[in-house]
Parts: structure tokens; C-alpha cells; sequence
């Protein structure tokens, strides 16, 4: 313990070593009132196992050309520009 702690039933004082189960250690070792100490060391696999799966291919899509008369984003943006007037320079004020 960090801190001197008492609440019914329990009193514990700084630097006594409290023994409680891994989500209660966890709630109290806020770095404040304790600190975390594992005794044992934790248990780690030696090497992850990695099972690679075959990736599905997808077909093949064709992309489809657009039918007369029917005109792409490209296009009718490229229409539009077209059709706009030019810009005109503002009119400069007097001074």
C-alpha cells in the first residue's frame, strides 16, 4: 500500500503488502493508493501458433461501359464547366 487505508472491517497502513484476488488487486493499484506486485511470474505462451487461411479469390468483374445517351460523373462535371461563363474581373473602386 501507497497510502494508509481503512474501511470496515479492513485497515491497512503504507507499505503493508495486501494479498486480494487479480480484479480487486487491479481497482486498488491505481499507482495512488497501491502498487501491483506479482509474485509469481505471469504465464505466457512460448510462441504464438498461427494458423494461416487461404484467402478466397473473388471473381473477376467486369467493369460495364456506360450506354449512349448516358453520361458519367466525369462528364456532365466537364459539361457543366463548359457551360458556365467565364469569370469576369471585379470592378475596381475608386479611391
Amino acid at each position: 500500500m501507497l497510502t494508509s487505508v481503512a474501511g470496515r472491517g479492513f485497515s491497512w497502513t503504507a507499505g503493508d503488502e495486501i494479498d486480494l484476488p487479480g480484479a480487486e488487486a487491479s481497482k486498488w493499484a491505481d499507482g495512488v493508493r497501491a502498487e501491483l506486485v506479482r509474485t509469481e511470474p505471469v504465464e505466457t505462451p512460448e510462441e504464438p501458433t498461427v494458423t494461416e487461411t487461404p484467402e478466397p479469390s473473388l471473381p473477376a468483374v467486369e467493369t460495364p461501359e456506360p450506354s449512349p445517351g448516358i453520361e458519367t460523373p466525369e462528364q456532365s462535371a466537364a459539361e457543366t464547366a463548359a457551360r458556365r461563363p467565364a469569370r469576369r474581373k471585379p470592378a475596381s473602386r475608386g479611391k
